[in-house]
């Protein structure tokens, strides 16, 4: 079955793997509550411009900072942030 729905709040996460980019069938990610600094390029693979199927992505943009999440909306320009 493929992973539609992956929540990891809470986590202490500072990055996420490259390989999160593979996950095509992902409509949900929560990350919210870790302190990421850094975002795979990869991570564009899941939006829907690019194939992928991401509609909203969890996530504190006052925990990251300005400057990933304004990567994170550049590398998903039609996904959902909540």
């Amino acid at each position: 079955f493929p992973v539609t729905i992956l929540a990891l709040p809470g986590n202490s996460l500072k990055s996420l793997p490259k390989e999160i980019g593979k996950l095509k069938n992902l409509k949900m990610l929560n990350i919210a509550n870790n302190p990421i600094v850094d975002v795979p390029t990869e991570i564009r693979y899941l939006d829907r411009s690019n194939g992928g199927s991401l509609v909203r992505l969890g996530i504190n943009k006052d925990e990251i900072g300005e400057d990933v999440y304004r990567r994170l909306t550049e590398l998903l320009p039609t996904t959902q942030f909540s």
